[in-house]
């Protein structure tokens, strides 16, 4: 029989003698155990696990206190200098990291650095925009180093374009703590032990923000995410100070197109808490004479480059007649130019890049980016028309004289874009309202981001049983509402449009059901280019009405929903063209009073391009990338309909009416 040897006590508190056995087979009756309440178990469990947490801690105390344990922090290897870089952002740079700014500074650079040392010493707000290459970023991130040093900004933030970038500089300045020999010599408290906490553990917000270079070149085409990049900025980054924390940012950009974030944020006008400062790489352009040099310089350049894949020939040019091309121009920064790539200097590095690139030069060089190169002519920008067409008038409310009440609908499959507007006989059109259906609660948005969709208005639906509900739905809605005018007289809708060419037999049958179908039309918007034939000019039925750039078929039936024809491209340029007229004089479109920033966008999301073709010049609209345009098709709509009921600035309706007699006396001549 097995047995073993046992000197532990028992269950029951007996300690057995040493050399007793135990046998395996006969355990030894076990003492009951006393019965506890539930108090007391709780009060063992809780003394347990207090000793646990005592053991964890005392264990955690002794890791620290060893981790900590690096020994004495090294003296300050000159303490003078200390006090000087301290002093001077510019003597710091330059004396702790030489070979970072090896080729000198240039007065862009200087105003940069002022700047820096402005808001981190007495706080405020700057954006600076400065030209692609000139080390914007170089600079950024040893500043905030400088800030550091000088213990004004105990918690500071740096931001960037993208994640990657911002980790990048972060990494940048742990890198410079980690190797600078200057950085330990000087500041060994800090580079010797990092330390990322304060002993009395408060709770600390950010003091300071340095954000270089936000935007990206997508992001620079979107009017949504430029929206988005400045809020982060304005709100977000800018709004996690502290309640009594003074606060100090700086910003440094470079434009790349016009009125993208950086652009905006640099406009003084638009944002004059930045205080934006503009800096261009070129001050002074080469005079007349000199750019005919150049002009030489740009064609040899070329030939050069496919002859033998440089600019050797061009270089060559450039050297025979340097003072001349030279002649009236001024560069910001002279040590900016790429030997290795053939330039001797940087006049003509910028002229490289303008040939290269003539949409570049001005905005990533010149920080003042020129209008869209496809563009044949310049209206006004999304921000001029937010800011300068509004009215003292309410949402809702028509000025004086402006009887005629329209409304136009760009149809999605997810949500309703309309507009409402009242007419004057001049042809002046008035924004009252415009908006989504259903309603949305976010001030930015775009179609696909919008939360409230007509699938959620109508959840037990599909997709085109909600549209057509949706449809119908408006309608009442529209026609409900209390339109009034200045004076106090009640509006009713004359003429109101929906967008028929996607789902056209959908629309139309949703309009039918509505009780105001005499006033509906379903609106079919043409492009028609300069080689087409222009839509007045073209069959329709007998009865049909043509006017200038519109058509109403005439319906078959009695109770049929009309057709609206236009000729988009005609009536976009005719809406800029009158959104630029001065207020109060015939034609004008405005705006009720009221913050319009992404009505606006969408007013100015497609640009023009001039053609020619069939003895004719006609303005072509695209859209821009990334752009929504559904405001701006419900808002030409509503010019289209105020024409069709008779409101045209003088010279269209003086134009209508001589086509018009010039159709008559066609017919005329084929009937005899």
């Amino acid at each position: 029989m097995a047995r073993r040897r046992n000197t532990s006590t028992d269950r029951g508190g007996a300690q057995e003698a040493p050399g007793s056995v135990s046998t395996a087979t006969a355990p030894r009756k076990r003492r009951a155990a006393a019965p506890r309440s539930a108090d007391e178990v709780r009060d063992r469990a809780t003394a347990a696990y207090e000793r646990l947490k005592a053991k964890a801690a005392a264990r955690s105390k002794e890791v620290s206190n060893s981790a900590r344990d690096i020994g004495d922090i090294p003296p300050v290897g000159d303490p003078v200098l200390r006090e000087a870089c301290e002093a001077d952002l510019r003597t710091f740079l330059e004396r702790c990291f030489p070979q970072a700014f090896r080729l000198g500074w240039c007065d862009d650079h200087l105003v940069l650095i002022e700047e820096l040392q402005r808001v981190i010493e007495r706080g405020g707000f700057r954006a600076v925009g400065m030209p692609r290459g000139t080390g914007k970023s170089t600079i950024i991130m040893r500043a905030m180093i400088w800030a550091i040093v000088k213990r004004l900004h105990p918690f500071s933030m740096i931001a960037a374009a993208n994640a990657g970038k911002a980790e990048k500089l972060l990494r940048d300045i742990v890198t410079e703590w980690s190797h600078n020999p200057m950085l330990y010599d000087l500041w060994p408290e800090v580079a010797y032990p990092i330390r990322h906490t304060l002993p009395d553990g408060r709770v600390i917000r950010p003091s300071m923000l340095l954000c270089d270079d936000f935007q990206t070149r997508e992001s620079a085409l979107s009017a949504i995410q430029c929206h988005g990049r400045t809020e982060v900025i304005q709100n977000d980054l800018v709004g996690m100070r502290g309640p009594d924390t003074p606060f100090c940012a700086l910003v440094t950009c470079t434009v790349i197109r016009s009125d993208d974030a950086a652009d905006r944020l640099l406009n003084r006008e638009i944002n004059p808490d930045w205080c934006g400062i503009r800096r261009a790489f070129i001050r002074k352009m080469p005079d007349d004479a000199a750019m005919q040099l150049w002009s030489q310089y740009g064609d040899i350049r070329a030939a050069s480059l496919r002859e033998h894949g440089d600019i050797r020939d061009a270089t060559r040019f450039y050297k025979e007649h340097k003072a001349a091309m030279d002649s009236g121009s001024e560069v910001a920064w002279p040590a900016r130019y790429s030997a290795s790539s053939g330039e001797i200097s940087a006049l003509q590095h910028g002229m490289e890049w303008y040939y290269r690139s003539r949409s570049g030069f001005f905005s990533e060089l010149q920080n003042e980016p020129q209008k869209d190169e496809n563009e044949s002519r310049t209206w006004l920008t999304a921000q001029d028309i937010a800011d300068s067409r509004r009215v003292k008038l309410p949402r809702g409310v028509a000025p004086k004289g402006f009887h005629k009440l329209v409304a136009m609908v760009d149809v999605q499959q997810t949500l309703l874009y309309y507009t409402v507007a009242a007419a004057r006989e001049d042809g002046s059109l008035h924004v009252m309202r415009y908006g989504t259906f259903p309603e949305q609660d976010d001030p930015y948005f775009t179609l696909k981001e919008a939360r409230r969709k007509l699938s959620h208005k109508y959840p037990q639906a599909g997709d085109m049983a909600a549209l057509s509900q949706g449809i119908t739905e408006f309608c009442e809605w529209l026609f409900s509402q209390d339109w009034r005018s200045e004076d106090g007289g009640h509006m009713t809708p004359e003429l109101v449009a929906f967008d028929a060419r996607w789902k056209t037999d959908l629309v139309k049958s949703a309009l039918s059901r509505s009780n105001h179908r005499q006033q509906l039309l379903a609106y079919m918007g043409q492009s028609y280019r300069a080689a087409d034939k222009p839509i007045s000019e073209r069959k329709y039925d007998p009865g049909s009405r043509v006017g200038l750039g519109w058509v109403i078929i005439k319906r078959k039936a009695a109770g049929d929903i009309r057709n609206c024809l236009s000729d988009v491209n005609y009536w976009k340029t005719a809406f800029h063209d009158q959104m630029a007229v001065r207020i109060g004089h015939a034609g004008a479109i405005t705006l009720y009073d009221g913050m319009h920033r992404l009505y606006s966008e969408h007013l100015t999301s497609e640009y023009a391009t001039q053609t020619e073709g069939r003895g004719r010049t006609v303005m072509e609209w695209r859209l821009r990338v990334g752009a929504e345009n559904h405001w701006l098709d419900s808002s030409v709509g509503c010019l289209v309909l105020a024409s069709v009921l008779g409101c045209n600035v003088p010279e269209v309706s003086e134009a209508t009416e001589q086509k018009r007699r010039r159709r008559i006396k066609r017919r005329t001549e084929v009937r005899t």
